[in-house]
């Protein structure tokens, strides 16, 4: 974005387009650091000539400015935030904002370790070890041609200290989609998770008009009484410097309240119902189902992390923690919905 002559932001086409790849980009599933590199190697470069950065591209994906908000910080006098939406001009929808700010709290590398996200193998940041609760990561054998996911705990310790079976990653793998495909992303599965979905949007709503209705009153009296407050300073009826402490009092309060209302009507434009009748569903869930199976294995990832929480291993069983799959960006769910679980008994494909 540049500046006019009257200060107001105004959007740089070719700069714009950047910032939307970089978003989809993230979307997709492609870290920083993938994402700073395929900027390099296609030509492009920052407004400075130099070239593109990991700081850069997070503090590009973290920046609210290019949903349309102006924020506002005095670090000097440690006054509070002030945020300002829809003051121009959008590139990204605040929808795949929030997105990414929940991708990138999840890529952390206090979440997911750096080598688990850098993988080649599809669920290397996906499985668990129930008995102790470690994550279980790929390992090439000996001869290097197969590879296996074991515990941490039995890599560090040996077989000799920790019983584990090593599972061949590409068996599980494949057991893993093929069940995904046939017992999750179904029409009758995701028809069911949706009308939860849009159960809880419903009750949102409901709770949504009477909670802004309570916010916009109290709003409007705080700021009636520092109307009045003003008008005594005006009629010479209170010296400034006795009402000035309940003044800024009732700004901070004011700012405090504007800020609440902002944050809930943000969280309506994410809560929309998503259609749920045949003729929206059959293709939907075809493009689910396709999605596990196509791109590369970053996007793969990137679309298994939008619903799988983690998969639990406790040889010969798997439990699949999962959420309501979509493409779009993921929406809030309550607790019941992030903990819907099936367990495949017996020996997986002789894994």
């Amino acid at each position: 974005m540049g500046r006019n002559s009257k200060n107001k932001l105004k959007i740089i086409p070719h700069e714009a387009e950047i910032i939307k790849r970089i978003y989809s980009l993230c979307l997709k599933g492609y870290g920083l650091k993938e994402i700073s590199k395929m900027l390099n190697n296609d030509g492009f470069r920052r407004r400075s000539g130099e070239p593109w950065t990991i700081s850069t591209i997070a503090y590009i994906l973290k920046n609210e400015t290019y949903t349309g908000a102006v924020i506002w910080r005095d670090h000097k006098h440690n006054a509070p935030v002030i945020k300002t939406q829809n003051a121009h001009e959008a590139i990204i929808n605040k929808r795949d904002h929030e997105e990414v700010q929940g991708l990138l709290k999840k890529r952390t590398r206090f979440v997911v370790p750096p080598r688990a996200l850098a993988s080649d193998h599809l669920l290397s940041t996906f499985l668990k070890c129930k008995k102790c609760g470690q994550s279980m990561a790929a390992c090439g054998a000996k001869s290097g041609r197969y590879h296996y996911y074991t515990c941490q705990r039995y890599a560090k310790m040996g077989p000799q200290y920790y019983k584990q079976k090593l599972l061949n990653a590409e068996k599980l793998e494949s057991f893993i989609v093929k069940t995904l495909r046939e017992r999750v992303l179904t029409e009758e599965n995701i028809r069911n998770l949706l009308i939860r979905v849009n159960e809880e949007m419903n009750l949102f709503e409901h709770d949504y008009e009477t909670q802004l209705v309570a916010l916009q009153n109290t709003l409007t009296e705080k700021q009636e009484r520092r109307r009045n407050l003003y008008k005594t300073i005006e009629a010479g009826t209170l010296d400034f410097s006795d009402i000035a402490p309940r003044l800024k009092e009732l700004n901070d309060e004011i700012q405090s309240l504007m800020e609440k209302v902002q944050e809930m009507e943000i969280r309506k434009d994410l809560k929309q119902p998503i259609p749920a009748t045949d003729i929206d569903l059959t293709p939907y869930v075809s493009s689910l189902q396709e999605a596990l199976i196509t791109g590369s294995i970053t996007e793969r990832k990137g679309f298994l992390r939008k619903f799988i929480k983690e998969i639990r291993v406790e040889y010969p069983n798997l439990v699949i923690e999962y959420t309501i799959p979509i493409l779009v960006p993921q929406k809030e769910t309550s607790p019941f919905e992030e903990v819907l679980c099936f367990v495949q008994s017996g020996d997986p494909n002789g894994i």
